[in-house]
């Protein structure tokens, strides 16, 4: 969930350790962008840090330093749910299912960061944070890692293919994130729904857990 407008960090005037002073900052940055989304300026982080703007750059650098920092603690965040919930099911079709919700769920809980992390601002900060970019490719290779190690077929052939649909999962489901928080146009669980149904039934023609050419693994994802 993204943090209220208010907290109850220590006074900003006080002089701080710098990684607790790092710290601060960036609860204030995560504050102003709920608030007032991707468009955030140093100043206005600044201001509710209660600090003059030169200290925001000493910690950060410049506004892409700022975003790589909000986007490594949205990604360490996520990871840990990611693992927690890979840990939890062993079910090829529940883990698919959960895997989706997981990364969604946490998408929802902090929409306007994640925007300010995947399209930038009008100040110049990056279209992706170098932390979270990284991230989606870490969750690709862990999809992948996943299917080979259920996948009957061991041939390297094989294991570069499910490298290939690792990350092809990764960028539907980010991309249908994109549509949804601009549009809405279903619930969040039917939207992990429809994504599971789409990814199941189409790895199962392509015989994932096999090898094979087809045969759909699994059935309505509604029902995971």
């Amino acid at each position: 969930m993204e943090p209220a407008t208010a907290g109850g960090d220590p006074p900003a005037t006080k002089r701080l350790p710098w990684a607790q002073r790092r710290d601060q900052l960036l609860a204030a940055a995560e504050r102003v962008i709920a608030r007032d989304g991707p468009q955030v300026s140093m100043d206005a982080v600044a201001a509710e840090a209660g600090v003059s703007k030169p200290i925001v750059y000493r910690h950060f650098g410049d506004k892409n330093g700022l975003a790589h920092a909000v986007g490594e603690r949205f990604a360490v965040a996520l990871l840990t749910d990611w693992h927690a919930t890979l840990a939890a099911h062993a079910d090829p079709r529940e883990r698919t299912y959960a895997a989706i919700e997981v990364i969604l769920r946490r998408i929802d809980e902090a929409p306007q960061t994640y925007r300010f992390l995947t399209r930038g601002s009008a100040e110049g900060a990056p279209a992706l944070g170098d932390a979270l970019d990284a991230f989606l490719r870490m969750i690709g290779d862990d999809l992948a890692d996943f299917m080979a190690s259920v996948n009957q077929d061991k041939s390297s052939e094989r294991r570069t293919l499910l490298l290939t649909w690792g990350h092809a999962m990764v960028g539907l489901v980010r991309s249908s994130a994109d549509l949804w928080l601009d549009r809405r146009h279903v619930s969040l669980e039917e939207l992990v729904a429809q994504l599971t149904d789409l990814l199941w039934r189409g790895f199962g023609d392509a015989g994932w857990l096999t090898g094979g050419p087809s045969g759909t693994p699994g059935g309505d994802a509604r029902n995971a």
